[in-house]
């Protein structure tokens, strides 16, 4: 029963993550805005990248809050880095903070589309342990443990 209470709980914010990638994937996608961005720093096939929208500068973030983070670019992206010194940068309006390279070398949307999975079914998992952790202890069949488990 701890386990699967652990599970669900431990789990839900890497769920939340997960599902809050996929949502922004699909929204830049559908509603994002491409601009240039300033090549902040390079090494192999990623970069560091800051754009400008209004007056404020934004960089590559993640759904936790980081920022300043490496971006992977794909061929052309890397061949656009070498001929202009640019990085095209797709953003949504209303939140610049969620943006990525036009030309990302990652699938995008299969980091986040994956942990939102696989999180998502261990803490199933959880759920279901748990719920038959107290199934059992309802009937009578496992003895609750010492105070605080």
């Amino acid at each position: 029963m701890a386990l699967g209470a652990f599970l669900f709980v431990g789990l839900a914010p890497l769920v939340v993550f997960g599902i809050v990638g996929v949502v922004n994937e699909v929204r830049l996608a559908s509603e994002g805005v491409i601009t240039e961005g300033t090549l902040v720093g390079r090494r192999e096939r990623e970069v560091r990248y800051r754009i400008r929208v209004a007056k404020d500068e934004y960089t590559h973030a993640d759904v936790t809050g980081r920022t300043s983070l490496w971006a992977s670019l794909d061929d052309v992206g890397l061949a656009e880095v070498d001929a202009r010194g640019v990085v095209s940068v797709r953003y949504l309006p209303d939140d610049p903070w969620v943006n990525r390279p036009v030309h990302a070398g990652a699938m995008p949307l299969g980091d986040p589309l994956a942990a939102a999975c696989v999180f998502g079914s261990v803490g199933l998992g959880g759920i279901v342990l748990f719920v038959m952790g107290v199934r059992r202890v309802r009937r009578g069949r496992l003895a609750p443990g010492p105070k605080g488990f």
